[in-house]
């Protein structure tokens, strides 16, 4: 059985101020690790393509699939492909497969974390310049950022292990998952970490679009 503690991974960047109560379990051969963290009324920043939140308002995430999940719903290709449209289609489905092989084992393992299909990203105040330059390198679409106050649930996971592992696809995948949602880091980075956040959220304050120079 896991052994459970309350000892603070020391790479996680909040102040234990932020901690209302958290759940961690520990394995010999890895650091120590946060699966859930609980916040109430706390604040956090998001990153949004659409500039579509109202100040004031509060909205509920977790329940319903987020922008990123809706992406894949709406996609579209030619038919017949062409080959300049191949890696482009092959790209998005290798990314949907990925996400499914992530959710199910989140579903069979996991399933009191967010769901990465119906969560909202969130960074801390320490992440904002981090998160931001990296973002707009990924995606240089302009982006709004927002400053909200948070209550419900949050899992901190290591993106880097969203790159597709080398060896068998399906089940270095499968590895992966099991090991982003035991909170394993393998890059400390800032910019790596993040947050998956379910409950409810209130809109503080927008900022002025962000774009890439």
């Amino acid at each position: 059985t896991a052994a459970y503690s309350f000892k603070l991974l020391s790479c996680i960047i909040f102040p234990p101020v932020f901690f209302q109560c958290f759940r961690s379990c520990y394995n010999e051969n890895r650091e120590e690790m946060i699966l859930l963290i609980y916040v109430e009324n706390k604040e956090f920043y998001t990153l949004s393509r659409f500039a579509d939140l109202i100040i004031g308002k509060t909205y509920l995430a977790g329940n319903e699939p987020n922008p990123f999940y809706k992406e894949f719903e709406t996609f579209t290709f030619p038919e017949p492909i062409l080959l300049n449209d191949a890696p482009n289609v092959i790209n998005e489905f290798s990314l949907y497969v990925r996400e499914r092989l992530f959710e199910d084992i989140r579903l069979q393992e996991f399933p009191d974390l967010p769901s990465r299909m119906s969560c909202l990203w969130l960074m801390s105040e320490e992440q904002i310049t981090a998160k931001t330059t990296y973002w707009l390198q990924q995606i240089p679409d302009s982006k709004t950022l927002y400053r909200i106050s948070c209550t419900g649930k949050i899992h901190v996971a290591d993106d880097s292990l969203l790159i597709h592992p080398p060896g068998g696809y399906f089940e270095a995948v499968r590895e992966h998952a099991r090991l982003y949602w035991n909170g394993v880091v393998t890059n400390p980075a800032p910019e790596h970490q993040e947050l998956l956040f379910a409950g409810s959220f209130t809109v503080l304050e927008e900022t002025a679009p962000l774009s890439a120079r």
